[in-house]
């Protein structure tokens, strides 16, 4: 598609030297306002397929949860072990342990996710999860949609109206940015080091605490 259009300026009537020669539409004249329409078509064709990957992304960020609860060592692998999800990645967004969830909305739901969220780890623990301190593990739910940002804010809201926890919550609402996955190494480390004892230290016990499997 042309990236630019270039329409150059009719002669005035005192440059054609009569009205009448300014007024009659020439030649030429049609030849470029057909080429206007035609361009403009085509912008318009070429455009469409664009709207519609635009669509898509969107509906796909729906399926995707962004959550930062302390060491993703441990949030991987209780995340990986709740019903609807079908993969989960250790990473980084904003400097915080993260992990990404991507989940099948038919079988659970953001909702859902956001429950386990609250009980995975302590929301009112401000730059620090049990032995690990510092701006990393700090509690955050990166929403991906306004959507994600209304539940996200309504269930926390509820959980401080019945006072679910002691203590206000810390854990902070921000819209997603770039999502940084960690190495190899750290992605699903408890099942590669079941015998770590941080795993066995940390991880063991809120395992016990949900029900889930050990590993």
């Amino acid at each position: 598609m042309p990236q630019r259009l270039l329409i150059m300026s009719q002669p005035s009537p005192e440059q054609n030297g009569s009205p009448e020669k300014s007024a009659r539409l020439q030649p030429h004249s049609l030849r470029r306002l057909l080429y206007c329409y035609g361009a403009f078509a085509l912008g318009l064709a070429l455009s469409y397929p664009l709207s519609a990957q635009n669509i898509e992304t969107k509906s796909d960020s729906a399926k995707v949860a962004y959550f930062a609860g302390g060491c993703f060592w441990c949030t991987q692998e209780i995340f990986r072990q709740a019903p609807g999800v079908t993969s989960v990645v250790s990473g980084y967004m904003f400097g915080a342990e993260t992990i990404e969830i991507a989940f099948d909305p038919a079988k659970t739901s953001y909702e859902k996710l956001l429950t386990i969220f609250w009980r995975a780890h302590d929301p009112t623990e401000v730059d620090r999860q049990g032995p690990d301190t510092g701006r990393q593990y700090r509690s955050a739910i990166f929403y991906t949609n306004d959507q994600q940002r209304e539940t996200a804010e309504k269930s926390k809201r509820q959980l401080q109206v019945t006072h679910t926890f002691p203590k206000p919550i810390a854990t902070e609402i921000t819209r997603a940015g770039g999502f940084d996955r960690a190495d190899e190494h750290h992605q699903n480390f408890c099942r590669k080091n079941p015998n770590n004892p941080y795993i066995q230290q940390t991880l063991v016990p809120k395992l016990k605490k949900l029900g889930l499997k050990l590993p």
